[in-house]
């Protein structure tokens, strides 16, 4: 997973990402959205600099230097963290990378907030998911039922289709963006919610298509941190080669809404993790 490679001149994996996002975080710093208006910005502000420079790194073609990075922090504050650790305190680009212990640091982190108790050597990593996987999703849900039915799709992309987490994001409006879940998915909707699942969606509310919203009761909020947690343990599973499925799914589901409404500049971490390269199928653990 760890990559500095460049195509077409370009730099592409974690290294890509931590140069746009900081972009982002800068122009969002300086509330500008040009490279122009940005250049005048911090040229009033004594630091010299011209725009050729600023779109090397907003085409990701140069990585910014640690001295002109520094120079920026003095004006727009944060912004270095942004680029060295991640957005919003987490160290995101390590977990990217594929730095074990930090994941499991990161996991652990949560663990001990649900449960009080800090996971030892005798914990499986298999304990781990289940903890996180059984704080993921509204009470309503059979979550032996959804593990179940995790495990017998295995060769499928479940998440295509049907991904219960997908709708425990913020302020859930509609079910408009995910496709065939009334229609198609009657028997899963039954399956984890039962035979009066069409009583957890709301019959007053609609849609301009005319399709219902959830209930607010059947809808949960997840943190920053949750998010960020759920990205660490689906690249454990990876490292590991374990419970794929049920990471992946847990992983495809914050990306649907979550990432992008709770983490900062969320929308460029979902369309990145949100592509074929870092679907489990085609990605092989590694030492």
């Amino acid at each position: 997973m760890k990559t500095s490679k460049k195509v077409n001149g370009a730099f592409v994996g974690v290294k890509g990402l931590k140069i746009k996002t900081w972009m982002e975080a800068v122009m969002a710093a300086a509330k500008q959205n040009e490279i122009s208006d940005l250049v005048v910005f911090l040229q009033f502000r004594n630091l010299l600099t011209d725009a050729s420079r600023w779109s090397r790194h907003d085409n990701r073609k140069t990585e910014p230097e640690s001295k002109f990075i520094a120079e920026v922090e003095k004006i727009l504050p944060g912004t270095a963290d942004v680029f060295y650790s991640g957005p919003d305190g987490f160290p995101l680009w390590e977990i990217l990378e594929g730095n074990m212990e930090i994941c499991q640091q990161v996991v652990d982190s949560e663990i001990y907030q649900i449960t009080g108790v800090t996971p030892d050597e005798s914990w499986s990593f298999h304990q781990r998911v289940m903890v996180i996987f059984s704080h993921r999703f509204p009470r309503d849900i059979d979550l032996q039922k959804l593990w179940d039915l995790i495990s017998e799709d295995r060769s499928k992309e479940l998440h295509e289709d049907f991904n219960v987490l997908a709708l425990t994001a913020k302020d859930v409006q509609s079910i408009d963006n995910i496709p065939k879940w009334l229609t198609d998915s009657e028997q899963n909707w039954e399956r984890l919610l039962g035979s009066n699942w069409e009583q957890r969606f709301s019959g007053e509310w609609v849609t301009a298509n005319n399709q219902s919203i959830v209930k607010d009761s059947s809808v949960i909020t997840l943190s920053a941190g949750q998010i960020i947690t759920t990205i660490a343990l689906y690249v454990l599973s990876l490292k590991k080669n374990e419970l794929l499925p049920h990471c992946h799914y847990l992983v495809r589901g914050v990306l649907a809404k979550a990432v992008k409404e709770q983490v900062s500049f969320g929308a460029t971490l979902a369309e990145f993790l949100n592509t074929e390269e870092w679907s489990y199928k085609n990605l092989v653990a590694t030492d």
